[in-house]
């Protein structure tokens, strides 16, 4: 035992099998008043470095969290602008919760505190600290820690490594799909590299469907391990959005591998800034003269989308000067944009209904090789009407109403899926108007079901396609403390990824494939349900 404020000095060895630290009435930037404080900074750091077992107590969580990395300020929590002085109740986190050191003690207990300073939750929590407890005076931006663990997670460098590893071959692969009519390059090199890629995705399809496979195995089962590392609080703020900028990065480079929706997208922008015409008269079989026409599909279409999406998508068009690299990547950036727009948005939502989950949320999400797949690889636009279709949902949530109605007819008028949203909408605007307590999470049940009604309304108008799951798949991400809805948004995006085997190993959709699809989907949602239905039943037990 050591008291540093009566003059002790820190242990110059630390042989110690754990280390508590426990409180005082300084703070932790009073260094030039405590000067021990210092040295006592240099042990903790020394600690986390030797991995030895550290728990601090009131002062003492403080002290490790700016050890490792945390910015400690005074409290600010907005709802109370109090201090905790006094008897509170203290709140086990999950990791409190399964931690033996507190059985016996209940979810919640009375504790004497003195508290008057916090640390910003979802970013100065570095990784490998995990909260185990904190107090009431909380509001979504701050909490007031009660006791850390360090646990650091030397495996978590690797698995990122193996991550990315696999997003770069997932990026390669995109390659193996170039359509036979399109050569990307003049340059004889890369147009030799394009043909190497060609060879495997047309004339080695068995080779193909095997890369395939294995890259998406490899990136559902790092997916899941990083979900439930994110799910312990082991995963920090910063590890993953390197992971989600550089996936980001890659991917946008990649070919759109798995759909032509992005080059009928490209034409019909086309039709306006070259041709002078109106997409939704004209289709892209009016112009058989136009080169890219040979790599097309649907050119018997005419414009099937709103208004939106044609005055998004016209501007990158000019900006492409009639380029066809140049405005695929221009549009592929508005893509990759809205990816990442729609992830702040899940974390700005969980910070309001969900904040300890923040992380799991944005993984569920963002991670998700599926969405992936759509979003980022083949750029369906689904992903910019979603993008503001949650941003609107956000505004919703904090009180800004007419940016929150505006965002949302911008969002129906790419591709009409989101008006689905309308009845959250108009539930959250009853409670107000009554002037009733809004639960969030109910509104965010209701959007889910909207867009679950959505894609029901669009398998039934055509027929299922994957990216329809890209509807869903953001709202769900919302639900991650809800393990019904987590097991099924992997089980259904496992099957969502699985549509592509067929075609990649036949080269064609014709029947029975349609069938084995369909077969497909139905199985991966009928299974989902067996496995939450088990699930409960052994909670239950």
């Amino acid at each position: 035992r050591r008291e540093l404020q009566d003059g002790d000095s820190v242990p110059s060895k630390l042989d110690y099998d754990a280390i508590i630290i426990l409180g005082g009435p300084m703070n932790v930037y009073e260094e030039d008043k405590y000067p021990f404080l210092k040295d006592e900074d240099k042990l903790i750091k020394e600690a986390i470095k030797m991995e030895i077992p550290t728990l601090g107590i009131c002062l003492g969580a403080q002290l490790i969290a700016k050890a490792a990395g945390a910015r400690v300020t005074k409290n600010i929590v907005k709802q109370t602008h109090q201090k905790e002085i006094g008897w509170y109740k203290v709140n086990l986190t999950d990791e409190g919760k399964n931690d033996p050191m507190f059985k016996g003690l209940g979810e919640s207990f009375d504790v004497f505190q003195w508290h008057g300073d916090t640390l910003k939750q979802d970013e100065s929590i570095p990784s490998g600290i995990q909260l185990r407890a904190c107090g009431i005076c909380c509001g979504f931006d701050y909490l007031l820690c009660a006791a850390f663990m360090n646990k650091k997670l030397r495996i978590i460098p690797l698995l990122t490594f193996i991550y990315l590893v696999g997003i770069f071959f997932f990026f390669l692969y995109s390659f193996t799909q170039i359509d036979l009519n399109l050569t990307l390059s003049t340059s004889h090199l890369l147009y030799a590299i394009q043909q190497f890629f060609q060879r495997i995705g047309y004339f080695q399809r068995p080779l193909s469907t095997f890369l395939y496979i294995s890259i998406v195995l490899l990136l559902y089962t790092l997916y899941f391990i990083l979900y439930t590392i994110a799910k312990k609080n082991r995963l920090g703020n910063k590890n993953l959005w390197t992971l989600i900028g550089i996936t980001a990065g890659l991917l946008f480079l990649s070919y759109p591998a798995f759909s032509y929706d992005l080059f009928n997208y490209l034409f019909d922008a086309r039709i306006v800034t070259l041709y002078q015409e109106n997409p939704y008269i004209h289709k892209a079989l009016d112009y058989p003269q136009d080169p890219w026409i040979l790599f097309m599909r649907w050119t018997h279409r005419t414009y099937p989308y709103g208004p939106g999406w044609l005055a998004m998508t016209v501007p990158l068009s000019f900006i492409g000067f009639q380029k066809f690299v140049m405005t695929l990547y221009l549009f592929k950036a508005l893509m990759v944009g809205s990816y990442l727009a729609s992830i702040v948005a899940i974390k700005r939502i969980m910070q309001v209904i969900n904040p300890s989950h923040t992380l799991a949320g944005i993984i569920l999400f963002a991670l998700n090789p599926l969405v992936l797949t759509e979003a980022l690889i083949s750029g369906h636009n689904d992903i910019v009407m979603i993008a503001l279709g949650l941003w609107s949902v956000y505004f919703l949530i904090i009180k800004r109403y007419w940016w929150s109605i505006v965002l949302l007819l911008i969002s129906i008028s790419i591709k009409f899926a989101t008006v689905f949203l309308f009845p959250a909408f108009v539930n959250s605007f009853w409670h107000y108007k009554s002037r009733e307590k809004i639960n969030w999470e109910y509104v965010v049940l209701i959007s889910l079901a909207g867009m679950m009604v959505s894609v029901v309304a669009a398998t039934f108008r055509t027929q299922f396609q994957p990216w329809y799951l890209l509807y869903i798949l953001p709202f769900a991400s919302l639900l991650v403390h809800r393990p019904a809805v987590v097991i099924s948004t992997i089980i259904i995006s496992i099957a969502g990824s699985l549509q592509y085997i067929p075609f990649l190993y036949t080269g064609n959709w014709d029947p029975p494939i349609p069938t084995i699809l369909n077969a497909i989907m139905v199985g991966g949602v009928l299974i989902s349900l067996l496995v939450v239905v088990f699930q409960r039943r052994f909670i239950v037990k």
